[in-house]
């Protein structure tokens, strides 16, 4: 599955066999960007006078149309 003749110390290797050591000093901008796991993340309050779209806390809408069926869809039939 993999390509493990990339791995290695010599000129035609990709990838060191051993990363080097690091301060911790680097950090990814996708960490950075992340919360931690278990942590709930509060909702943002619109201000007032603020345009509210369904991103910012407009609530769905009521289109009149039937709901969604529920369940296992029916087996399409093809031509005879």
């Amino acid at each position: 599955m993999g390509r493990a003749d990339l791995i290695g110390n010599g000129k035609h290797h990709l990838i060191p066999t051993f990363q080097p050591a690091t301060d911790g000093g680097y950090e990814s901008a996708r960490r950075k960007n992340s919360t931690q796991a278990g942590q709930k993340v509060a909702p943002n309050k619109p201000r007032s006078g603020q345009l509210l779209t369904q991103h910012t806390g407009l609530p769905p809408r009521v289109t009149g149309a039937k709901p969604a069926p529920r369940g296992k869809p029916a087996a399409k039939r093809g031509p005879r």
